[in-house]
Parts: C-alpha cells; structure tokens; sequence
C-alpha cells in the first residue's frame, strides 16, 4: 500500500467540491462501476512530462483535478487522497501521494522517474479502490526536460521522494511477455541470417556449374 499524506481540511463552498462531498461522491460513482465513475472526472497537469526525463529524476508535477458539480459544470476536488504513477518501459514504475496545495482541487506530487524513463502516466484518487481520472491532454511529451514540462526537484527533494514513493514491480505476465519477445526476435534474427547465408552459397554454386558461354 502507498504512504498517504493526511488530506487538509478547508471547509470551502462551490465552486470546488470539500473533502466531505468529494468523499460521498466517490463512494457513490465507484458503486456505480468503474466507468460510470469516470464521467466527468477530469486531471490537469500544470505542465506535461518530458518523455526523455532520465530514470532516476526527481520531478515536481501539479494537477488540478476535476470533477461534476451541482450545475454540470466541472469544479475543482478539494482535499481526497490523491496518487500519481509514472511508468516505465519494461512495466515497473513508481507511485507518489499528492499534497493539497497552490488552490482549490490542486494537488503537487514529488516523484522519481522510473529507470528507462516514463512510459505511462496515471492520476487518481486512492483508497480501497484506486479511481484513476482522465487526463485532459498528453501527459508526456517528446523531448528533454524544459521551461514547459514538469521541472527537476532541488537536490533535497530526493529523499522526500524517496521516502513517501512506492515501487511498481512489473506484472509477471509483462515480464514473461517482454522475454518472450525478446526471444522471438532473437529466433528469428537467426532464421533470417541462416536462410539468407544458404541463399548466398547456393547462388555461388549454381553460378560456378553454370556453363561459360563467353568462350
């Protein structure tokens, strides 16, 4: 299970929905099943993810996350327990929980970069059912980490990260897909060399039987 930082109690009006409604309101879409539970919830990252972070990077990444208010229009999710994962390539990642900060429905997660660099992305609210929501747009973006993406934490960042991250392990199954692909290509790398080496010295042979008719 993921470390959680307690949310912090505001006790706001509309717009934004408080911890209380947000907590019977998720109660209430995820006995409704997971994809009614997803209707107009909505993830907004203040900046995309660079896809070339390096794996081991520590970044900073704010969300606002969103979700249906009375009038049908979407209003900021004040103080739920909130995660973010990054993916990486072979399956594994890293999990992170959000604090409540900088406004209504924000949310800023401290999270290392998976090794091989992030794949994936998922945002969502925790607890004995994760309830991943949508994201509003690309959450990774080709490139090196820049002015636009999400930006490299300071130096004591790290063990923050570290200490409230949860490693993903990739699933058996990704694991023994990924072998088994690898073995594949490798089979049939040797295939192809082998039939295209018989090719060669059957052409070279024939080519030497062959009459020479310049003569």
């Amino acid at each position: 299970m993921p470390h959680r930082i307690p949310s912090r109690g505001r006790s706001h009006a509309h717009p934004f929905l408080t911890a209380t409604l947000a907590a019977a309101w998720l109660a209430t879409s995820l006995a409704a099943g997971p994809a009614a539970a997803k209707e107009g919830l909505e993830a907004r990252l203040d900046a995309p993810i660079a896809g070339e972070s390096p794996g081991g990077t520590v970044l900073i990444v704010g969300v606002t996350m969103l979700g249906p208010a009375e009038d049908g229009t979407l209003a900021p999710i004040d103080g739920m327990t909130v995660y973010l994962e990054l993916t990486g390539p072979d399956g594994s990642g890293t999990r992170a929980p959000g604090t409540g900060e900088g406004g209504p429905g924000h949310y800023v997660f401290v999270i290392r970069v998976p090794d091989g660099g992030p794949r994936g992305v998922e945002v969502g609210a925790s607890g004995e059912e994760d309830l991943p929501f949508p994201l509003a747009a690309e959450a990774i973006v080709p490139g090196p980490i820049s002015a636009g993406t999400a930006q490299a934490a300071p130096a004591d960042g790290a063990a923050e990260a570290d200490r409230l991250a949860t490693v993903i392990q990739p699933a058996a199954g990704q694991g023994l897909l990924a072998l088994g692909l690898g073995i594949a290509g490798l089979v049939l790398l040797l295939i192809g060399g082998t039939a295209l080496a018989v090719l060669v010295r059957r052409r070279e042979r024939h080519r030497r039987a062959a009459p020479d008719l310049g003569g």
